[in-house]
């Protein structure tokens, strides 16, 4: 499993008017001394998943927009679109303190991170594209 950053490649669409759905789950993570929740996972949604008129700065209305519609950021069990579903599991709280952020130490938190959604949701990686793990700013200067 990959932990490494995000790649979606809007050149390599294909020039057709077929659509590609790009499954994503998203795991929301903190830390013993940093138990803050950014947001609520009904918010996260929203960043990432909802695609109106009104609201086009989601993810997926990002993508959406920059490939003439040809990209959807949607959750495995939210393949119907629904606005305001997707896949987002969290917040947990990692046993342990944000020290040490550099890629490798943060790498390891989102295995952690996927690991307890997986033994407390069933999160299952291989049902997803992409993951996205969001953690608040911590006190190391790394987060969203």
């Amino acid at each position: 499993m990959d932990f490494g950053p995000i790649d979606i490649d809007i050149d390599s669409v294909p020039k057709s008017k077929a659509v590609r759905q790009y499954k994503v789950a998203t795991i929301l993570f903190n830390f013993s001394n940093l138990p803050n929740q950014t947001y609520s996972a009904a918010d996260a949604r929203h960043y990432i998943y909802d695609n109106t008129p009104s609201d086009p700065l989601s993810v997926n209305g990002f993508y959406t927009e920059a490939t003439y519609g040809k990209i959807k950021i949607v959750g495995a069990r939210n393949l119907d679109g629904i606005k305001g579903n997707g896949d987002v599991y969290g917040w947990y709280t990692l046993p342990h303190d944000d020290s040490n952020c550099n890629i490798g130490v943060s790498s390891g938190w989102a295995q952690e991170a996927a690991q307890i959604s997986s033994q407390n949701n069933g999160f299952d990686p291989n049902k997803y594209d992409v993951i996205a793990f969001v953690f608040p700013i911590t006190t190391s200067g790394c987060g969203n």
